[in-house]
């Protein structure tokens, strides 16, 4: 196995000082011949300085990786990063959301995307909404009803991840008995506020009176646990001797 390989292996992460320090060189063209020797991927964050093998990276649902503060997308460079959440998004984008998900700041991104011609944005209240021209009319259209049906605001983790959501709560929400199941819906209901309800209950495709009863329910402060063993079962109690 190649030098910088193992390196790589061991510390996952290396900047151009280290790759050039483990090839034995000061030359930066000499270094990238290294590197491109091996299937690798440079950082976006920190002005592409830092590298890893293609193989190294566990992705999250967003396709970024985070090492020690060093951020890499499956995308490759920043721009196709947020193009490509972009184009994933139902409802477009704003920027606050693409910071969240990239870790970050991505103003001279959206403006060099679109001064290309990439993205177009239209105003939303005191934010903008970044879309793709060729999807803007159906992701602007969907972005207003989710913003009517959410009372003004849309979750962050139901921005571009909304379809990975969905495809982990039906198995989640599956494990659950049909109180579990309410009491949980209820309760993200509450955390979103005006309209959680029918979002919820679309996430998670379930009937509203669902949601909204095990919302009541965790508001009454009614809920008390239930027995899980049946009466009699588990370990017998100690008899106290004299």
């Amino acid at each position: 196995m190649d030098e910088l390989e193992v390196v790589f292996r061991q510390q996952k992460v290396l900047s151009m000082a280290a790759v050039k320090e483990v090839a034995g060189t000061h030359s930066r063209m000499t270094a990238f011949r290294r590197l491109k020797a091996l299937p690798y991927r440079s950082s976006y964050s920190h002005r592409g300085m830092f590298y890893t093998l293609a193989d190294i990276p566990a992705y999250d649902p967003y396709g970024v990786w985070v090492f020690k503060g060093v951020c890499f997308s499956c995308h490759g460079t920043l721009l196709r990063a947020v193009e490509a959440l972009v184009d994933r998004a139902a409802t477009g984008c704003t920027a606050a959301e693409l910071e969240a998900w990239l870790h970050v700041r991505v103003q001279n991104a959206v403006k060099e995307l679109m001064d290309r011609g990439r993205l177009i944005r239209r105003p939303m209240g005191p934010e903008y909404v970044y879309v793709l021209p060729g999807k803007s009319v159906v992701q602007w259209a969907a972005r207003k009803r989710a913003v009517a049906m959410l009372g003004g605001r849309i979750p962050l983790r139901w921005g571009a991840a909304t379809e990975v959501i969905a495809e982990h709560l039906t198995p989640f929400l599956s494990a659950l008995d049909e109180r579990q199941r309410r009491l949980y819906l209820g309760f993200e209901s509450l955390k979103i506020g005006w309209g959680g309800d029918v979002a919820v209950a679309s996430l998670a495709g379930v009937n509203v009176k669902t949601v909204a009863r095990g919302r009541q329910e965790l508001a009454s402060h009614a809920v008390t646990p239930e027995r899980v063993r049946a009466a009699g079962g588990g370990r017998p109690p100690l008899k106290k001797t004299i």
